[in-house]
């Protein structure tokens, strides 16, 4: 009797434990977290910043956004300068980087891109002035590097004068005689008619050591001639804003700024051009409109879009486009998100929503509407 009722009571207990756990399992079941990414950023209008509110917009921004709705995560963002940004997604400190961020064979070296998903190119912005005065013109030809090269003019053209009076006087006296100040006067009359190629035959040298000189002055004098104009061109080019890409001469004389570890110093390195590094696009154009550079080169769309709202009427952007690229995400080598990223990004880019994000970021814009309005 005690061994059936012992029998009955341990059944008992093994059905209200099953029946137990199976209530539990139905009462909470379990719900699997999304995924959480750390997305880094930097502020690049009109792809990334923020909005009055807090919020992060643009268009690489609501495009991330909607790629990261469809792949189901939830996300953070942190701000940082480009350059940091870089070397976050190659220390694998963030997941992903979603800003104007140019893909090149370096930066494919230390990370993985996704599909691209923007067409840009380099510009270069200038000071918006309706033309320059007099004076500044003026201001622009009496600057350190003009009179440097006026005054090394001058002093060959001196150093000419001499030499032929010195090599002429005593065979040559009736063109080069007479008291030191009249001779020496010859020479440089001699020598300012061979420098620009206007002689008038009045004074020719007989001698072989002064017919020496007679060509050898004027090859120095082409050097010479070629430098001061190329100058002088460069001062007036500056002074009437009409930089372009495409003679990178016309830059080597120019304050020119850059955004630090951008496509747009490398190019800038790579034509062997002197630049001032900053953190951020804003601060480059800040000391544009205030006189403090010649000129900026950056991401074309990105400066455009700028001269037409925060800087307008402050700044110009020039019409050559140069240095082709294509925008995409940064995600770190072999980071299990880059399929994923690249299919969510291929298929909102064929939904109507991403025509109307690059219509209200850039449809105001006659050269960018006329290339959406053919999409």
């Amino acid at each position: 009797m005690k061994q059936a009722g012992l029998t009955l009571f341990l059944v008992l207990a093994f059905l209200a434990a099953g029946l137990g756990a199976a209530w539990a399992d139905n009462a909470s079941p379990a719900t699997p977290a999304k995924p959480r990414l750390v997305v880094g950023t930097a502020i690049v209008e009109p792809f990334s910043f923020k909005a009055a509110d807090g919020r992060w917009v643009g268009i690489t921004m609501e495009l991330w956004d909607n790629m990261a709705r469809h792949l189901g995560v939830e996300y953070e963002v942190r701000e940082m300068t480009l350059s940091d940004l870089l070397h976050a997604v190659e220390q694998g400190k963030v997941d992903l980087a979603a800003t104007a961020l140019t893909v090149t064979a370096d930066r494919e070296k230390l990370l993985d891109f996704s599909q691209p998903y923007f067409l840009t190119g380099l510009g270069i912005a200038t000071p918006a002035k309706a033309g320059a005065s007099w004076l500044e013109t003026l201001d622009r030809l009496l600057s350190s590097r003009p009179v440097e090269i006026l005054l090394v003019v001058l002093a060959c053209l001196l150093a000419a004068g001499l030499a032929i009076w010195l090599l002429e006087r005593r065979k040559n006296c009736h063109q080069f005689g007479g008291s030191f100040w009249h001779g020496v006067g010859s020479g440089l009359w001699w020598a300012a008619q061979t420098m620009t190629s206007v002689g008038y035959g009045d004074k020719a040298p007989v001698t072989f050591t002064g017919r020496l000189l007679a060509v050898t002055w004027m090859l120095i004098s082409l050097v010479l001639i070629a430098s001061f104009t190329a100058v002088i061109t460069t001062s007036l080019t500056v002074s009437h804003l009409g930089v372009t890409s495409r003679d990178t001469s016309e830059l080597r004389d120019l304050r020119l700024g850059v955004v630090k570890d951008s496509v747009s110093q490398a190019y800038l390195e790579g034509h062997r051009l002197g630049f001032a590094t900053y953190p951020g696009l804003g601060d480059l154009l800040r000391d544009l409109s205030a006189g403090r550079l010649d000129a900026v080169v950056s991401d074309r769309p990105s400066l455009r879009y700028l001269a037409n709202h925060q800087f307008k009427g402050q700044i110009e952007v020039q019409r050559d486009n140069f240095q082709p690229g294509i925008f995409a995400f940064a995600l770190p080598t072999q980071s299990p998100w880059r399929k994923p990223v690249n299919l969510a990004l291929l298929a909102k880019l064929q939904e109507d929503a991403w025509r109307r994000i690059l219509f209200r970021y850039l449809g105001e814009d006659p050269e960018i509407r006329e290339v959406l309005q053919n999409r």
